[in-house]
């Protein structure tokens, strides 16, 4: 009687054992293909065209007159969320290449550039999340304009 038993319980040892290669192997079946598509997805690098941004662009811009442009930077901001990176916008000055002024207006993940009026210091700013700002120039600084209207020239990659 005693051998029965242990036959019995050594039966089901390996069927417990079974089961368990059974199940990791399908977990690493199913674990290995999606670390790898995710990983693949994360990484995947398309260019970006220009077309892809309308009439902004992540460059340095210069103003329709050519006295001052403006550059974008990403960087930490010391302002409301301090664990999100933030464009920085510097407006310098040609000629001397003093910055003049400086602003954030987006997170880095959201933004997709800059562009300035063809008749004016008027900057525009693209925004995946917001969307296309005006930031008015008004004595020495550029102040968001929510009240402005897009200029037909300035065509945004939402268009």
């Amino acid at each position: 009687m005693n051998l029965y038993r242990q036959e019995e319980e050594g039966e089901q040892l390996r069927k417990k054992i079974f089961s368990i290669t059974i199940l990791v192997f399908a977990g690493i079946c199913i674990l290995i293909p999606l670390v790898w598509f995710l990983y693949d997805f994360s990484h995947r690098e398309e260019p970006v065209r220009q077309e892809d941004y309308g009439s902004f662009t992540t460059q340095t811009v210069v103003s329709y007159d050519g006295k001052l442009s403006a550059q974008c930077t990403p960087e930490k901001y010391n302002g409301r969320n301090k664990l999100t990176r933030q464009i920085r916008i510097d407006i310098k000055n040609t000629e001397t290449k003093e910055t003049v002024y400086s602003f954030f207006p987006a997170r880095v993940w959201d933004f997709w550039g800059i562009c300035w009026e063809s008749d004016s210091y008027n900057l525009w700013i693209q925004s995946g999340d917001t969307g296309v700002h005006c930031y008015k120039y008004e004595e020495g600084e550029w102040i968001q304009d929510y009240d402005a209207v897009r200029p037909a020239d300035i065509i945004s990659k939402y268009d």
